[in-house]
C-alpha cells in the first residue's frame, strides 16, 4: 500500500531542524537597528546608553514613538522554551534578553517562569521587488519559558507545559561543561521529535561561558561539529557581551521564528514530507 506522508507533529527531530534551517540574513536586515531609520525603533525597547532592554509585564507593550505611528507590524506571540542542564546559564540568558538584573549568586529556578520581550526587525527587500512599497518593520512578541532542571525532572506536567505549543527551543549548554555538550544531539532529537501537539518547533544552540577561557573544555572545532551534528544554528552568549551582540542574538531568534512561520504557511518550499501544517 502507498505510504502516507508524515504529519507535521511526527517528523523526526533532526529532520525537523533541517526543515526550518535558514542562513543568517535570509529574511532580516541585521544592521538595521544601528541605522538612522532603525534607531527610534530600538529606542522604544532598549533606551540608548542602558546596559539592558526595557522590562515588559504581562499586559505591557513598548510605547510606540509618535513619529512611528502605525509603523509596526505585530508578529507573535512566539513561545520560546529555554532548556539545558542546571547551571549552564539559562536564567542569565533570559535576564539579559528581557531586561532583568542578573542574580548576584546562582540559584536554580524553582518551578516554571515566563518572561516577555518585544523586538523590532526589518525584513529584507526582495531583489525582484525593489520598486514595491517596503513592508513595515515587524515587532516580534517573544515569550521566554524556563523550568528549573530539578523541577522539570521531578514533575512531568512542567516538562509537558514547557513543550506545549512551543514555537522555538533554545538549547543552552556551557563550554565549561562537557557533559552538557555530549548529550546535546540526543536532547535535540528527543525535543524536536514532535512529541507535543502541533507543528514541531525550530531551534537554536546557545553556547555560554565563553567569557571564561580558562574554564573552557570544548574547542572551536568541536562547536562547529556540534552545529553540523544537530543541524541547528549556533549563537554565543556571555553576560558581559556588548549590547550590539544581544541585538544580533534577538534578531537571529526572530528570523528563525519568522522562517518557521513561512514554512508552515507553505510560503517556502521544503523537501521534508509533511512540512506544511498550519
Amino acid at each position: 500500500c502507498q505510504q502516507q506522508p508524515q504529519s507535521p507533529q511526527r517528523i523526526e527531530g533532526i529532520r525537523c531542524s533541517s526543515m526550518y534551517h535558514c542562513d543568517r540574513g535570509s529574511h532580516f536586515q541585521f544592521n538595521w537597528l544601528a541605522s538612522q531609520e532603525g534607531a527610534p525603533h530600538l529606542q522604544a525597547v532598549w533606551p540608548r546608553g542602558q546596559p539592558r532592554p526595557l522590562q515588559f509585564a504581562l499586559l505591557e507593550s513598548p510605547p510606540q514613538p509618535q513619529q512611528l505611528a502605525a509603523a509596526w507590524q505585530p508578529a507573535g506571540p512566539f513561545k520560546v522554551a529555554v532548556t539545558g542542564r542546571a547551571g549552564v546559564g539559562k536564567s542569565a540568558l533570559i535576564s539579559a534578553l528581557t531586561g532583568r538584573s542578573p542574580s548576584p549568586s546562582w540559584r536554580e529556578t524553582p518551578g516554571l517562569a515566563v518572561h516577555r520581550q518585544f523586538w523590532p526587525c526589518r525584513l529584507r527587500r526582495a531583489a525582484t521587488a525593489t520598486t514595491a512599497p517596503e513592508e513595515p518593520p515587524l515587532l516580534c512578541h517573544l515569550q521566554f519559558w524556563e523550568a528549573g532542571d530539578a523541577a522539570s525532572r521531578s514533575f512531568e506536567h512542567l516538562r509537558n507545559e514547557l513543550r506545549l505549543a512551543c514555537d522555538c527551543v533554545l538549547f543552552v549548554f556551557s563550554v565549561a561543561d562537557r557533559a552538557s555538550v555530549a548529550e546535546l544531539p540526543a536532547v535535540v532529537r528527543r525535543t524536536l521529535d514532535g512529541g507535543s501537539e502541533g507543528a514541531p518547533p525550530c531551534g537554536l544552540l546557545v553556547a555560554t561561558r565563553l567569557d571564561q577561557p580558562e574554564a573552557q573544555v570544548v574547542s572551536r572545532a568541536e562547536l562547529l561539529q556540534l552545529e553540523r551534528d544537530c543541524r541547528l544554528p549556533l549563537v554565543r552568549f556571555s553576560p558581559d557581551m556588548p549590547s550590539e551582540s544581544a541585538w544580533q542574538l534577538l534578531t537571529r531568534l526572530c528570523e528563525c521564528l519568522w522562517h518557521r512561520r513561512l514554512v508552515l504557511r507553505g510560503s517556502i518550499e521544503t523537501s521534508v514530507p509533511g512540512a506544511r501544517g498550519k
